[in-house]
């Protein structure tokens, strides 16, 4: 296994990893772009589960978790007990509670993140189309201005 230099990245791996452990051929090395300086830590890559986004969800274990999946940047997690909320957040999100909303604007993607409401939510930024996914594609939504 590649090694995690943070404990709460650390943690959230052998978390996920022992409720999946097929995810564990989706581990990779990766650099840290946020850091200026050569950083490896591991990227995993879990498989999705959409019937038409073929795109895995990336965690990435760097200096902060971030999660990456349709449409690019998804969310991350600096807070003090990260492991557990992004242990917790990830489980709702594969139960579909939560969902990945990506707005588009002339075909290019604008802005992006989690949507836990119901419906469309028509206050994220100044979009002509707005995507919402769920991750088994059982809630999914689009809408355009």
């Amino acid at each position: 296994m590649i090694e995690v230099y943070d404990d709460a990245g650390r943690t959230l791996l052998l978390r996920l990893l022992a409720e999946h452990p097929e995810w564990e051929e989706g581990l990779e090395a990766g650099r840290a772009s946020e850091i200026p300086f050569e950083t490896v830590h591991p990227r995993l890559h879990i498989p999705s589960e959409h019937p038409t986004i073929h795109t895995p969800l990336t965690v990435e274990l760097g200096g902060t978790l971030q999660l990456f999946w349709h449409g690019g940047y998804f969310f991350d997690f600096i807070w003090e007990d990260i492991a557990t909320e992004a242990f917790k957040f990830l489980g709702r999100f594969f139960e579909e509670e939560v969902r990945c909303g990506v707005c588009f604007r002339d075909g290019k993607v604008i802005a992006g993140g989690p949507v836990e409401e119901d419906g469309i939510p028509f206050s994220l930024a100044d979009w002509d189309r707005i995507e919402v996914r769920s991750w088994r594609g059982n809630r999914d939504e689009t809408a355009y201005r």
